[in-house]
């Protein structure tokens, strides 16, 4: 069977997202996987869990992708966009006359870019408030169809008010862009951290993890599903205590047991009923947290190839190994947390995230504390006027909002 390796040789580097064309079955490997899939194609020397040929279940047990109309999300024909539906979604999220604007913030530092816009340090002009600002261009939003997406990660930041969810304070847009001005973070995210220090001790984790319950409790209860959990989304702050991020792929007013069919995620975090096409329910990021919970205390995800669909089929049925003398009562949560069966998932029954928090890997928890962060963090991360806690290759870039021209194209689009 799959032996865990002890030492991880490269740290964790690059993400590509892909997404697929018109007709497209559920690709060879190397080709590009459904839309609105991350693939997370990471620089490692080795492969930290070693799978038997026969461990590995062919590649007949995955489903074909379904059929453009039958409401999963997945586009696989063209669409008509209406250009007054479209434009009135983004008014109503980002509203045109806000009394605030781009104008109103200086750009000091780069944290993050991507093909979506980029995340930049700023002050508010005439005070010392400082924020991260979260700017997105219109014509990819219109063009990859994501007006809803960026409605409800607006829609989660302004209906809870959370101390492990970020918090949204302003919502605008210029003629090409459409802004989020959110809480800045200094501790930077977790896989800034864990690339660095490769993995965290189980009492690190557990505050984490403990931390993480209380956000999903929450989502969950006001009818969002994640659907987006990784070490990128999990942001540190200056006191030890963690937030959650990037609410884009998140799925809002979903009942409890209620199904659904959009095949969208992370994919070493999808879970199996992502991955078999029949609909999922709010368990999904059950099994979300117990692959983070996994990442922190081992190093890499327990399911992971560099070929994607190899990494499909082990998240299907590949054993789940864990490296000998690992804290027995954290290796019982991760496999109650990794069952297949969404139904037997803890966290899936009635009592929901309860069930969660009742388990012996928290009993040391004192879970009034942690919600009113009075629970001291055992790590706290090193911080500065200015950032320490962030990607070198942005941060060296000049903090400049360019203009964009307000040019949107309503064509026939994917």
């Amino acid at each position: 069977m799959g032996q865990v390796k002890s030492k991880l040789e490269t740290a964790i580097h690059s993400r590509q997202q892909t997404t697929s064309a018109p007709g497209d079955k559920h690709p060879e490997p190397e080709q590009a996987q459904p839309a609105a899939v991350v693939a997370r194609e990471e620089q490692r020397a080795e492969q930290w869990t070693a799978v038997p040929e026969d461990a590995v279940p062919p590649s007949s047990a995955l489903p074909p992708p379904p059929d453009p109309d039958d409401g999963s999300g997945i586009i696989v024909t063209e669409v008509q966009v209406d250009p007054a539906a479209v434009m009135k979604a983004i008014e109503e999220a980002f509203p045109s006359s806000s009394r605030v604007g781009p104008d109103d913030f200086e750009p000091l530092k780069v944290l993050g870019d991507g093909c979506f816009g980029k995340v930049m340090l700023v002050r508010r002009k005439g005070t010392n408030d400082v924020f991260a600002m979260k700017s997105i261009h219109k014509d990819h939003v219109i063009k990859n169809k994501k007006v809803r997406h960026t409605k409800t990660e607006r829609n989660v930041m302004t209906q809870l008010r959370h101390p492990f969810i970020m918090q949204l304070h302003f919502a605008f847009q210029s003629g090409g862009k459409l802004y989020l001005v959110m809480d800045y973070f200094s501790g930077g995210d977790m896989f800034f951290h864990l690339s660095r220090e490769r993995r965290f001790s189980i009492p690190r984790a557990r505050f984490y993890a403990a931390e993480i319950v209380l956000a999903i409790e929450a989502l969950h209860a006001e009818g969002f599903i994640y659907r987006d959990l990784k070490p990128e989304n999990v942001l540190l702050g200056a006191d030890g205590h963690l937030c959650l991020t990037d609410f884009g792929l998140s799925k809002e007013s979903v009942q409890d047991n209620e199904l659904v069919h959009t095949f969208v995620g992370t994919t070493e975090y999808l879970a199996p009923e992502i991955l078999r096409q029949r609909g999922y329910t709010k368990a999904v990021d059950w099994w979300s947290l117990g692959v983070l919970l996994y990442e922190m205390v081992v190093g890499s995800p327990p399911f992971y190839s560099k070929n994607r669909q190899l990494t499909f089929r082990l998240i299907l049925s590949a054993e789940l190994n864990f490296p000998e003398g690992m804290d027995a009562q954290c290796v019982h949560l991760i496999r109650a947390l990794l069952t297949r069966e969404p139904k037997k998932r803890l966290g899936s029954g009635s009592h929901g995230a309860a069930d969660v928090r009742a388990h012996p890997f928290f009993e040391s928890i004192d879970w009034a504390s942690l919600m009113t962060k009075t629970l001291p963090p055992p790590f706290v991360p090193q911080t500065s006027s200015l950032p320490l806690n962030f990607d070198e290759r942005y941060m060296k870039r000049t903090p400049v909002d360019r203009y964009v021209l307000a040019h949107v194209s309503f064509g026939r689009c994917l």
